[in-house]
């Protein structure tokens, strides 16, 4: 009889305390509900640079934290783009199970190479800028990554000059003559000469045409002269473009500029590239 009684005051006691509340005119304080934490990102650290010099071809390594699957470098004023990170790591010694102590921040890796021509940022907007890309010139660029997560701090990286010229272009491919040697675009040109390949770049109008086929080989009859050669003449057929894109020297690991420019009248060095070298160069004659 006791409990029943103690636990029918406490069911009154509620509303009456509610209803004295209301009635002495307190304000009603509806209980605090925290709030949900914000989301946080992980800032984007540039940690290491390897290695701090090099030339157009050399392999960068940054090292790092917030790096995502999408990232852009900054190298200097212009941008690399489409750099995916490594899978992180943790960058600490590994401890012992149940130790307290921490164990750090994990660490990521991008890689990337010093492009030979860099474009600028204006290049990746939409609609893209028509500004040309610019080759990389010798100098120190500042490098930052950003992505999703923000943009990391920047450190340099000096591009240096290479440490040897390039080796100068053999005389094994050989042009002896271009007909028709002027004519307007979408002119048929017929080069004859020596030391063609089966794929073939026409270097013209400061860009190159590729994978130009070899058109004839034929025996000739000939005394010892320079055009000579055993007696052989080839020749390659190819058209006058009437816009034509960047030249890339093969095997050079490079990102090529990808724009092109009309080809306006006037006179232009023809000469032919291929395994065997570069050869000497005829002149053709665009008219308008």
């Amino acid at each position: 009889m006791q409990a029943f009684a103690a636990s029918l005051a406490g069911f009154l006691f509620f509303p009456l305390f509610a209803f004295s509340t209301w009635f002495s005119g307190a304000p009603y304080l509806p209980p605090v509900v925290p709030s949900p934490s914000p989301a946080t990102t992980t800032p984007v650290v540039l940690q290491s640079l390897s290695p701090q010099s090099g030339a157009v071809g050399t392999l960068i390594t940054l090292g790092g934290r917030g790096f995502t699957k999408d990232n852009t470098i900054l190298f200097g004023s212009d941008l690399i783009t489409d750099i995916p990170a490594s899978p992180a790591v943790f960058n600490c010694p590994m401890i012992p199970v149940g130790s307290s102590t921490s164990c750090g921040t994990y660490s990521q890796v991008l890689t990337f190479t010093v492009p030979a021509s860099l474009n600028p940022p204006c290049y990746y907007s939409k609609p893209a800028c028509e500004i040309a890309s610019r080759m990389t010139p010798p100098g120190v660029y500042a490098v930052s990554v950003r992505n999703s997560n923000g943009t990391s701090n920047a450190r340099t990286f000096t591009v240096t000059t290479p440490t040897s010229p390039p080796p100068a272009p053999t005389q094994h491919v050989s042009l002896y003559s271009i007909t028709p040697a002027s004519g307007p675009t979408g002119t048929v040109v017929t080069l004859t000469g020596f030391g063609f390949a089966q794929s073939n770049t026409i270097r013209f109008a400061g860009g190159g045409i590729y994978n130009v086929p070899i058109s004839s080989t034929r025996a000739i009859m000939c005394t010892d002269t320079p055009n000579c050669h055993g007696g052989i003449q080839q020749t390659l057929v190819f058209t006058i473009p009437t816009s034509i894109g960047a030249y890339c020297p093969p095997g050079v690991m490079m990102v090529c500029p990808m724009y092109e420019r009309l080809v306006t009248p006037g006179s232009y060095p023809i000469s032919v590239e291929n395994q065997n070298g570069i050869s000497n160069s005829v002149t053709f004659i665009v008219s308008s």
